[in-house]
């Protein structure tokens, strides 16, 4: 393989490439704020380390959310940092761009690493000796910022492109896409999405292939449970194929008190945590999700929470009369969607309040750095 892009080049020889990819590690030490839950993200990233070296990858491509935050303690930085050096240590780049969790003008990963940054780049990939591809990318973008970059010289010349932002056809309109596949240049053949949280491979508009790796551990009792990264194979003719590797992650069931009788949920607890895995000491604990009638609460009480210093139990509960379940509250990691969905009852969608609320709630932890990019492009425009 031959990688070449402003200020970085590598020659490994001209065969079959294979690039390791991977997203939305959001490597922090905790998931849910009140629960803990600890190591997961740690541990998934330490399986795609060794999976890179082991499997004597061409490169490894991170496609945002690296970091849960934009403003880290040490521990995630040293984390990662640790094992991108690890990785490159074996003859393999690193190459990433930024999710709008980690999103900084000087990211974190390039502290004391090689790893190249593809914001705005594009690199070639030589798969032999008369066959090139070119690889280009871009960090998270608001809307327009995304629009201009797929309609730049750069997006419109790349054969694979590698980004991070809401997709209608993921999420439709509910999450406030920032664009649709079929904005995605003709010449793209291969679209790597970040933000999406489950795992899917799929061909739209008849030639786009679209990789979505998904999370590397659960962050969200409503996520799959199954976790994994890419392999993605380019052959000497260029031709992109793409295969699953699952990653071990924390045990997880979903017990419906309405689907059998409760001894037979006591068995299944009992089993589950009476066997022994090989997971590290810190992911043992599995997570259980229950779900109830209103009228069941007190099986619920009675039955299940004995467990619970067991597992670590998470709960939805069926309201009276509908067939809405209500998750308990703390329970789960409290989605912004259902506040970006209140915002055109209170301000005009059109409006640049409108606009900046949104960029606000899809931003990370800290937004001032969205808010400081905002009022910078609107001085710009005076």
């Amino acid at each position: 393989m031959f990688l070449t892009s402003i200020g970085f080049s590598l020659t490994i020889g001209f065969s079959m490439l294979r690039i390791l990819v991977a997203s939305d590690l959001h490597l922090s030490d905790t998931i849910w704020k009140h629960r803990p839950i600890f190591e997961d993200s740690y541990f998934a990233w330490r399986q795609i380390a060794n999976m890179a070296i082991k499997q004597k990858v061409d490169a490894v491509i991170l496609a945002g959310d690296i970091l849960d935050k934009q403003y880290n303690v040490s521990q995630p930085v040293h984390k990662l940092v640790q094992l991108v050096r690890k990785i490159e240590d074996y003859g393999i780049p690193v190459i990433f761009i930024q999710g709008q969790h980690e999103l900084m003008a000087k990211p974190w990963i390039m502290i004391g690493t090689k790893a190249i940054w593809l914001n705005d780049k594009k690199m070639t990939l030589k798969v032999s000796h008369d066959k090139e591809l070119t690889l280009a990318g871009c960090d998270y973008r608001d809307r327009n910022g995304f629009q201009s970059f797929l309609a730049s010289d750069t997006a419109k010349s790349a054969d694979i492109l590698v980004c991070h932002q809401v997709w209608l056809e993921f999420m439709g309109e509910i999450g406030k896409p920032q664009a649709s596949f079929n904005d995605v240049p003709d010449n793209v053949k291969c679209l790597i999405t970040g933000d999406y949280h489950q795992n899917i491979t799929q061909v739209y508009r008849n030639d786009l292939t679209v990789i979505s790796p998904g999370s590397t551990h659960m962050r969200n009792v409503a996520e799959p449970a199954d976790k994994y990264v890419v392999m993605l194979t380019i052959e000497d003719n260029g031709k992109i194929k793409c295969s699953n590797k699952q990653l071990k992650t924390r045990e997880f069931i979903h017990l419906d008190l309405k689907t059998k009788t409760i001894d037979k949920h006591i068995t299944v607890l009992k089993l589950l945590t009476e066997a022994d895995n090989d997971l590290p000491d810190e992911l043992k604990k599995p997570i259980v999700l229950v779900s109830y009638d209103a009228e069941q609460q007190a099986i619920f009480d009675n039955k299940i929470m004995p467990f619970a210093d067991k597992v670590h139990i998470f709960s939805k509960c069926k309201k009276q009369g509908t067939e809405e379940y209500v998750y308990v509250a703390d329970e789960q990691n409290v989605s912004k969607v259902g506040l970006i969905n209140v915002l055109p009852k209170v301000l005009q969608e059109d409006s640049d309040e409108y606009e900046l609320a949104i960029q606000l709630l899809q931003a990370g932890d800290k937004p001032e750095l969205t808010l400081e990019h905002w009022f910078n492009e609107k001085v710009k425009c005076i």
